[in-house]
């Protein structure tokens, strides 16, 4: 059974010059992503305390956050200062409190109905990496498939490609609606559906 660890409620507020960033941190963080973090901080305040080692003093858990306020000019921060046994353990923390967020999917179908739905949101505020485009394309209206403006494509895949596409069609499949049924031969409506939201997420 796992432990709980929290100390939240025990947070301190260290000045900003204190706070080191850990040499071993391995997640590279660009200046858009930053500045748009900063944004998102000065918007709804700085809500989650960084975490420091009380073995090393580093920063192990917060190194975006953190130079999100050094762009806004902050000169303090929360901070929940963290037991580790060794440099290991401090490392392991670090790159899966990195790394484990990444393993989620973002459902850019459900944004874009939530954005439809609430206009008056800010979509910097999402923290969305590419530009939302609200917009969908739109796709030609295919028929019977005996148009002389129409073309059939054939694509040589490996048998793991060829499982990752039949994989994201069946997904794809899920996301149809009377706007998408625009082709009588369903994979064009689903190669339609994969590549939408591939260019606009």
């Amino acid at each position: 059974m796992a432990v709980i660890k929290s100390e939240k409620e025990n947070f301190k507020i260290v000045p900003i010059e204190k706070l080191i960033p850990s040499p071993r941190n391995n997640n590279r963080h660009s200046i858009e992503q930053l500045e748009r973090l900063a944004k998102i901080i000065e918007h709804r305040g700085f809500r989650e305390p960084l975490t420091v080692s009380k073995r090393s003093g580093f920063v192990v858990c917060g190194h975006a956050r953190l130079e999100a306020a050094k762009i806004l000019g902050m000169n303090e921060l929360p901070v929940i200062y963290q037991d580790f046994e060794n440099e290991a353990e401090e490392y392991s923390h670090m790159t899966a409190d990195n790394e484990i967020a990444r393993w989620a999917e973002l459902d850019m179908h459900d944004v874009y109905t939530a954005i439809e739905e609430m206009p008056d949101i800010d979509i910097e505020l999402l923290g969305i990496k590419q530009p939302v485009k609200i917009d969908e394309p739109e796709m030609p209206d295919l028929g019977d498939g005996t148009d002389p403006d129409i073309q059939s494509m054939t694509f040589t895949v490996s048998n793991e490609q060829a499982d990752i596409i039949r994989g994201a069609m069946s997904k794809a499949k899920d996301t149809l609606d009377h706007r998408d049924e625009i082709n009588q031969n369903e994979n064009g409506n689903l190669i339609g559906a994969v590549c939408r939201t591939f260019l606009y997420d």
